[in-house]
Protein backbone atom coordinates (compact mmCIF):
# COMPACT_ATOMS: atom_id res chain seq x y z
CA UNK A 1 0.00 0.00 0.00
CA UNK A 2 2.82 2.34 0.92
CA UNK A 3 4.69 1.58 -2.34
CA UNK A 4 1.55 2.34 -4.38
CA UNK A 5 1.22 5.69 -2.65
CA UNK A 6 4.84 6.58 -3.38
CA UNK A 7 4.41 5.55 -7.04
CA UNK A 8 1.29 7.71 -7.32
CA UNK A 9 3.10 10.75 -5.90
CA UNK A 10 6.09 10.27 -8.24
CA UNK A 11 3.80 9.94 -11.27
CA UNK A 12 1.87 13.08 -10.32
CA UNK A 13 5.12 15.01 -9.77
CA UNK A 14 6.49 13.92 -13.18
CA UNK A 15 3.28 14.98 -14.91
CA UNK A 16 3.46 18.43 -13.34
CA UNK A 17 7.08 18.84 -14.47
CA UNK A 18 6.25 17.79 -18.05
CA UNK A 19 3.27 20.15 -18.20
CA UNK A 20 5.35 23.05 -16.87
CA UNK A 21 8.13 22.42 -19.41
CA UNK A 22 5.70 22.31 -22.31
CA UNK A 23 4.12 25.54 -21.13
CA UNK A 24 7.40 27.43 -20.71
CA UNK A 25 9.36 26.21 -23.75
CA UNK A 26 8.24 27.93 -26.98
CA UNK A 27 7.86 25.77 -30.06
CA UNK A 28 9.44 26.52 -33.43
CA UNK A 29 6.26 28.19 -34.64
CA UNK A 30 5.40 30.08 -31.47
CA UNK A 31 4.04 33.49 -32.50
CA UNK A 32 6.59 35.13 -30.23
CA UNK A 33 9.31 33.79 -32.55
CA UNK A 34 7.79 35.40 -35.64
CA UNK A 35 9.80 38.58 -35.92
CA UNK A 36 11.55 40.92 -38.35
CA UNK A 37 15.06 42.40 -38.52
CA UNK A 38 17.57 44.05 -40.88
CA UNK A 39 19.72 41.18 -42.22
CA UNK A 40 23.45 41.88 -41.94
CA UNK A 41 22.95 45.59 -41.24
CA UNK A 42 23.73 47.49 -38.05
CA UNK A 43 23.64 51.20 -37.33
CA UNK A 44 27.44 51.23 -37.78
CA UNK A 45 27.21 49.60 -41.21
CA UNK A 46 25.44 52.42 -42.97
CA UNK A 47 24.02 52.17 -46.47
CA UNK A 48 25.94 54.80 -48.47
CA UNK A 49 24.01 56.46 -51.29
CA UNK A 50 24.76 59.17 -53.84
CA UNK A 51 22.34 61.02 -56.12
CA UNK A 52 25.01 61.39 -58.83
CA UNK A 53 23.69 59.86 -62.04
CA UNK A 54 20.34 59.08 -60.44
CA UNK A 55 16.83 60.47 -60.46
CA UNK A 56 15.61 62.95 -57.86
CA UNK A 57 13.81 62.18 -55.67
CA UNK A 58 14.99 58.58 -55.53
CA UNK A 59 14.22 55.51 -53.49
CA UNK A 60 16.59 53.42 -51.39
CA UNK A 61 15.29 49.94 -50.67
CA UNK A 62 16.31 48.63 -47.24
CA UNK A 63 16.06 44.82 -46.93
CA UNK A 64 14.28 43.13 -44.04
CA UNK A 65 14.15 39.46 -43.07
CA UNK A 66 11.43 37.46 -41.33
CA UNK A 67 12.28 34.82 -38.72
CA UNK A 68 9.68 32.24 -37.75
CA UNK A 69 6.71 30.90 -39.64
CA UNK A 70 5.37 32.14 -42.95
CA UNK A 71 1.89 33.58 -43.32
CA UNK A 72 -0.91 33.13 -45.84
CA UNK A 73 -1.65 36.86 -45.58
CA UNK A 74 0.50 39.98 -45.85
CA UNK A 75 1.99 41.23 -42.60
CA UNK A 76 2.84 44.72 -41.36
CA UNK A 77 6.33 45.98 -40.47
CA UNK A 78 6.82 49.03 -38.30
CA UNK A 79 9.90 51.20 -39.01
CA UNK A 80 10.53 54.56 -37.31
CA UNK A 81 13.21 57.25 -37.47
CA UNK A 82 16.10 56.78 -35.06
CA UNK A 83 16.69 60.41 -34.12
CA UNK A 84 19.94 59.69 -32.27
CA UNK A 85 21.77 58.97 -35.54
CA UNK A 86 19.75 61.19 -37.89
CA UNK A 87 21.03 64.49 -39.28
CA UNK A 88 18.52 64.66 -42.15
CA UNK A 89 15.25 66.57 -41.86
CA UNK A 90 11.87 65.03 -42.62
CA UNK A 91 10.22 66.72 -45.60
CA UNK A 92 13.49 68.34 -46.66
CA UNK A 93 15.81 65.38 -47.08
CA UNK A 94 13.44 62.43 -46.92
CA UNK A 95 9.75 61.68 -47.21
CA UNK A 96 7.88 60.96 -43.99
CA UNK A 97 7.95 57.26 -43.22
CA UNK A 98 4.73 55.32 -43.68
CA UNK A 99 2.75 54.10 -40.69
CA UNK A 100 3.72 50.58 -41.70
CA UNK A 101 5.31 48.61 -44.53
CA UNK A 102 4.23 45.21 -45.83
CA UNK A 103 5.74 41.75 -46.17
CA UNK A 104 3.84 39.86 -48.90
CA UNK A 105 1.96 36.67 -48.06
CA UNK A 106 4.19 33.56 -47.84
CA UNK A 107 7.34 35.74 -48.04
CA UNK A 108 10.29 35.77 -45.66
CA UNK A 109 11.94 38.86 -47.14
CA UNK A 110 10.83 42.34 -48.14
CA UNK A 111 12.28 45.75 -48.96
CA UNK A 112 11.35 48.95 -47.16
CA UNK A 113 11.26 51.87 -49.66
CA UNK A 114 12.80 55.08 -48.28
CA UNK A 115 12.34 58.14 -50.51
CA UNK A 116 15.18 60.69 -50.43
CA UNK A 117 15.30 64.28 -51.73
CA UNK A 118 18.35 66.17 -53.02
CA UNK A 119 17.08 69.75 -53.14
CA UNK A 120 19.36 70.89 -50.31
CA UNK A 121 22.50 72.53 -51.81
CA UNK A 122 24.51 71.27 -48.82
CA UNK A 123 24.25 67.75 -50.23
CA UNK A 124 26.90 68.75 -52.77
CA UNK A 125 29.47 69.18 -50.01
CA UNK A 126 28.39 66.93 -47.14
CA UNK A 127 26.57 63.78 -46.13
CA UNK A 128 23.25 63.54 -44.32
CA UNK A 129 22.15 60.46 -42.42
CA UNK A 130 18.79 58.86 -41.73
CA UNK A 131 18.60 56.31 -38.93
CA UNK A 132 15.94 53.62 -39.01
CA UNK A 133 14.70 51.34 -36.22
CA UNK A 134 12.35 48.37 -36.39
CA UNK A 135 9.78 48.23 -33.58
CA UNK A 136 6.94 45.80 -32.80
CA UNK A 137 3.96 45.93 -35.12
CA UNK A 138 0.58 44.29 -34.71
CA UNK A 139 1.81 41.39 -36.87
CA UNK A 140 5.56 41.07 -36.29
CA UNK A 141 7.76 41.55 -33.27
CA UNK A 142 11.14 43.29 -33.45
CA UNK A 143 13.75 40.55 -33.95
CA UNK A 144 17.45 40.30 -33.10
CA UNK A 145 18.38 43.35 -30.96
CA UNK A 146 21.72 43.76 -32.78
CA UNK A 147 19.95 44.02 -36.15
CA UNK A 148 17.06 46.37 -35.46
CA UNK A 149 18.87 49.55 -36.54
CA UNK A 150 20.08 50.73 -39.94
CA UNK A 151 21.40 54.02 -41.25
CA UNK A 152 21.31 55.56 -44.73
CA UNK A 153 24.13 58.02 -45.40
CA UNK A 154 23.46 60.04 -48.54
CA UNK A 155 25.00 62.86 -50.55
CA UNK A 156 25.08 64.52 -53.96
CA UNK A 157 28.82 63.90 -54.24
CA UNK A 158 30.65 61.18 -56.08
CA UNK A 159 31.45 58.19 -53.91
CA UNK A 160 34.36 55.93 -54.82
CA UNK A 161 32.97 52.38 -55.01
CA UNK A 162 34.50 50.25 -52.26
CA UNK A 163 35.31 47.55 -54.83
CA UNK A 164 37.04 49.87 -57.37
CA UNK A 165 40.58 48.69 -56.61
CA UNK A 166 39.49 45.03 -56.69
CA UNK A 167 37.34 44.98 -59.83
CA UNK A 168 36.93 48.30 -61.65
CA UNK A 169 40.67 48.93 -61.71
CA UNK A 170 40.85 46.32 -64.49
CA UNK A 171 38.35 48.20 -66.65
CA UNK A 172 38.78 51.86 -65.69
CA UNK A 173 42.33 52.18 -64.35
CA UNK A 174 43.35 54.19 -61.29
CA UNK A 175 40.57 56.07 -59.52
CA UNK A 176 40.06 59.82 -59.51
CA UNK A 177 36.93 61.90 -58.92
CA UNK A 178 37.34 63.63 -62.28
CA UNK A 179 37.54 60.28 -64.07
CA UNK A 180 34.58 59.01 -62.08
CA UNK A 181 32.49 62.05 -63.06
CA UNK A 182 33.39 61.68 -66.75
CA UNK A 183 32.51 57.97 -66.68
CA UNK A 184 29.10 58.81 -65.21
CA UNK A 185 28.62 61.40 -67.96
CA UNK A 186 29.60 58.95 -70.70
CA UNK A 187 27.62 55.98 -69.35
CA UNK A 188 24.69 58.12 -68.14
CA UNK A 189 24.73 56.08 -64.95
CA UNK A 190 26.87 55.71 -61.84
CA UNK A 191 28.58 52.52 -60.72
CA UNK A 192 26.52 50.22 -58.46
CA UNK A 193 26.77 50.74 -54.71
CA UNK A 194 27.89 47.15 -54.12
CA UNK A 195 30.14 44.71 -55.93
CA UNK A 196 27.20 42.32 -56.26
CA UNK A 197 25.41 44.98 -58.31
CA UNK A 198 28.13 44.91 -60.98
CA UNK A 199 26.78 41.77 -62.57
CA UNK A 200 23.12 42.06 -61.60
CA UNK A 201 20.93 41.67 -64.69
CA UNK A 202 21.15 43.15 -67.26
CA UNK A 203 24.73 44.17 -66.37
CA UNK A 204 27.70 41.92 -67.18
CA UNK A 205 31.49 42.04 -67.04
CA UNK A 206 31.42 42.65 -70.79
CA UNK A 207 29.29 45.75 -70.19
CA UNK A 208 31.87 47.33 -67.88
CA UNK A 209 34.78 46.29 -70.10
CA UNK A 210 33.11 47.95 -73.07
CA UNK A 211 32.56 51.23 -71.20
CA UNK A 212 36.09 51.04 -69.82
CA UNK A 213 37.39 51.09 -73.38
CA UNK A 214 35.11 54.00 -74.28
CA UNK A 215 36.40 55.98 -71.29
CA UNK A 216 40.04 55.12 -72.08
CA UNK A 217 39.55 56.29 -75.67
CA UNK A 218 38.10 59.56 -74.39
CA UNK A 219 41.16 60.28 -72.23
CA UNK A 220 43.41 59.30 -75.15
CA UNK A 221 41.90 61.99 -77.35
CA UNK A 222 41.31 64.59 -74.65
CA UNK A 223 43.82 66.01 -72.17
CA UNK A 224 42.00 66.06 -68.83
CA UNK A 225 43.52 66.85 -65.44
CA UNK A 226 42.37 65.13 -62.28
CA UNK A 227 41.59 66.85 -58.97
CA UNK A 228 45.32 66.90 -58.15
CA UNK A 229 46.36 68.55 -61.41
CA UNK A 230 47.71 65.36 -63.00
CA UNK A 231 46.72 64.27 -66.50
CA UNK A 232 44.42 61.25 -66.61
CA UNK A 233 46.25 58.80 -68.83
CA UNK A 234 44.50 56.15 -70.94
CA UNK A 235 44.69 52.52 -69.84
CA UNK A 236 44.12 49.03 -71.16
CA UNK A 237 40.57 47.93 -70.39
CA UNK A 238 40.94 44.14 -70.17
Amino acid sequence: MKSRKILFILTLFSSILLWDCKKSEPTLYDSALTAVYFPGITVKDSITYTFVGKNAPDTVYVPVQIMGESSLVARKIKVVVNQSVTSATEGKHFEKLKDFYTVPAKAFTAKVPIILFRNDPLLSSKYFSLGLTIIDSEDLAAGFPAFLNARISFTNQLIKPSYWDNILLLYFGEYSKVKHAKCVELMKRDFPLTQAGLTAAPLTNAFWMSWGRVASDYFTINIVLDENGNRIMPWSAF
